[in-house]
């Protein structure tokens, strides 16, 4: 296998190339800043996907057997200042780097993430992967993915080398400060260090998402690139699911000091969707993965991890 990551400079890309480093395959990333990623021990060429001729001739020069696409905008917040951005990078760029791989003489086995805010707006139970019609995105962010997965559908020569994912909230350590999780671990150490007062900000903490470890995301990644089947689409998600309260209770209590939260507004978001529950059989019976580590160990490390860098 010779595996091309994409966006390998991110959250999940670090991650990703932990497990993929540690199974011994060989690996090569690509990202908008190559420096940004120099720490992954591995290749790393830089690479603007909304460059149709560079992402091109990127993918042919390495030939990669697989690749697992991880490079877009992620932030639903970002999406909704700069929607241009979204279409340019996520959707026009994922084109760019599926057209290229239709080139090789036998396409890459190709994973896309999508986002299970695809789903929008629903009745609370949990989510099973259905049609493209009955998804509802309510922001430009998961707009772009359900568009991602329609240019899929309608193209046979994609569809017989694409992977599909719908990911559920994925949190661990590394993940930087504009998400939930990290933030409220920012401001955890900050206020154990004495620079912030035992008050954390919050937005609305009444929605309902369904967390999974990043480290067991990643292991769920590799093995559809082993075991799923090309043309379909799959939840990557625990299965349980929890209020952002519970979340943020549970991240409290792992403090070394007493901490209160208040209502900030600035942290609301324009549209937020109530309950994001996933039910991930489909990936169970496909692969035999399971999540394996717990949410208090997640949490846990997330705390460590700033508290190791902001000593």
């Amino acid at each position: 296998m010779r595996i091309l990551v994409t966006g390998v400079d991110g959250f999940v890309g670090h991650h990703m190339v932990a497990l993929l480093k540690q199974k011994g395959i060989e690996t090569i990333g690509t990202a908008l800043d190559a420096k940004a990623a120099s720490d992954l021990s591995i290749p790393v060429r830089p690479l603007n996907i909304t460059r149709a001729e560079e992402t091109a001739s990127l993918i042919k020069h390495i030939e990669p057997t697989h690749i697992i696409h991880l490079a877009a905008v992620s932030s639903v917040k970002q999406s909704f200042s700069d929607p241009n951005k979204v279409d340019d990078v996520n959707v026009r760029g994922t084109e760019n780097i599926l057209s290229s791989a239709t080139m090789l003489a036998k396409p890459p086995i190709t994973l896309v993430v999508g986002t299970s805010d695809e789903y929008g707006l629903n009745d609370g139970n949990p989510l099973r992967e259905g049609l493209l019609g009955a998804l509802n995105p309510v922001s430009p962010y998961a707009q772009s993915k359900k568009a991602i997965e329609t240019m899929v559908e309608n193209n046979s020569a994609f569809m017989k080398f694409v992977i599909r994912t719908r990911s559920f909230p994925h949190i661990g350590p590394g993940q930087q400060g504009q998400f939930f999780v990290p933030e409220v671990a920012t401001q955890i150490v900050r206020i154990e260090h004495g620079d912030q007062r035992p008050v954390i900000g919050i937005g609305n903490i009444s929605a309902v998402r369904d967390f999974t470890d990043v480290r067991d995301v990643v292991r769920a990644y590799f093995a559809l690139l082993e075991k799923g089947v090309t043309g379909e689409v799959y939840n990557v998600c625990s299965g349980t699911a929890m209020t952002i309260e519970q979340l943020l209770l549970k991240m409290i209590a792992f403090s070394k000091f007493p901490v209160k939260f208040e209502r900030d507004p600035k942290k609301e978001r324009p549209i937020d969707i109530p309950v994001l529950r996933g039910d991930c059989s489909k990936l169970k019976e496909a692969t035999g993965w399971v999540p394996e580590i717990s949410l208090d160990k997640t949490l846990k490390d997330i705390i460590e991890y700033y508290r190791s860098r902001m000593v």
